[in-house]
């Protein structure tokens, strides 16, 4: 791969910034069967929700609501499933590139009283996360009450869904991409988080999420989240969906066999970790080659969510079943979608609207 070169400018060094932590973000959850949501404000097992307006459209009001076309629907909550750091191989050294070249040990000195130095590299952490789902299992949601109004769910399960789908559990909690920090032996005692928050704001160019600072109690290290999703409380991270297209999800996974699917896996860890501001480049090069004519003509999710003609769509885990007789349909999955995002081609799962 190419050497280091000039620093990016803060916006594209923001933007790459975030290209890893989708791209992280779907290494996590698609090997959990499921799909990162985008700004899904509230979301139960059983909910309609449509990916191509970003709209929920039919579902619970609340944790003890009733989904009126699932009247029969009880779920459970999974407290606690994942805690912890999933990887820390993301290098963000260009969002610090006006602090200057990365020194020993992978820190770099941004200067200032504080004598603060901030590692190059990103955390993936998951300080919470919860797993809701049907509590007698999936097929509760083939309980569709008589009502006209409800004909949205026997279209899906029908098959023609026209980018609709009925989310079979939700996993929600927090996602945060954090460096560590350490800060000169005199700045103990006497740090100010102000100080270092104003610090690192003027050097990225853009405001840091809210408690973005953590400060240990000695006050000589911490860290800070770059980004952190959401800022405060916890809310839907990523939805498993009641069918996929199975033609698709089978085609991709045989394409990605062998030596193909090791280099897609290097070639994505690489340019995680890269430093060169211009990786992008070089690495849109690489997935050309590689994948060819599986560069979708559309967002990445769409081809494996969406319904309508000629769809083959299946039951989820019947799915998986089928095609981990060879092992590793998940995780071709999640390659691929790490792949796209780091291309910024996005998952076409539309920013739904708050509620």
């Amino acid at each position: 791969m190419p050497p280091p070169s000039a620093h990016a400018d803060t916006g594209s060094a923001m933007q790459d910034t975030e290209s890893k932590f989708r791209a992280i973000e779907a290494l996590f959850f698609l090997p959990r069967r499921a799909f990162p949501a985008r700004n899904l404000a509230m979301a139960y097992p059983g909910d309609l929700i449509d990916i191509y307006l970003g709209q929920r459209l039919i579902g619970r009001s609340g944790p003890d609501g009733i989904n009126d076309c699932l009247p029969d629907l009880d779920t459970y909550r999974h407290e606690g499933i994942y805690e912890g750091t999933f990887r820390e191989d993301a290098d963000i050294s260009a969002l610090l590139a006006g602090a200057g070249s990365v020194g020993p040990g992978g820190l770099i000195d941004i200067g200032g009283e504080l004598g603060a130095k901030i590692r190059s590299a990103a955390g993936f952490n998951v300080p919470a996360l919860a797993l809701t789902e049907p509590s007698a299992g999936v097929n509760m949601l083939l309980r569709v009450d008589a009502a006209s109004d409800c004909d949205v769910y026997r279209e899906v399960h029908a098959g023609q869904g026209q980018g609709r789908v009925i989310i079979a559990s939700i996993f929600d909690g927090r996602l945060e991409f954090r460096s560590g920090f350490s800060l000169a032996t005199a700045a103990a005692g006497t740090v100010e988080t102000g100080i270092l928050l104003q610090l690192l704001t003027t050097l990225i160019g853009v405001p840091l999420p809210l408690g973005a600072l953590e400060i240990s109690a000695d006050q000589v290290s911490g860290s800070v989240a770059w980004i952190k999703k959401p800022a405060r409380e916890e809310i839907p991270l990523a939805f498993v969906p009641m069918y996929l297209n199975q033609t698709e999800v089978a085609r991709l996974h045989y394409y990605l066999q062998g030596e193909r699917r090791r280099a897609l896996e290097e070639a994505v860890r690489e340019a995680l970790g890269s430093p060169d501001p211009t990786w992008r480049e070089w690495f849109g090069d690489v997935m050309t080659e590689l994948l060819g004519s599986e560069l979708p003509a559309e967002a990445w999710a769409r081809q494996f969510l969406a319904g309508g003609e000629g769809a083959e769509m299946v039951p989820t885990d019947e799915v998986i079943s089928a095609l981990e007789e060879d092992g590793g349909v998940l995780e071709s999955l999640a390659l691929y979608a790490a792949a796209l995002e780091l291309l910024d081609r996005g998952s076409g799962i539309a920013e739904f609207n708050t509620e």
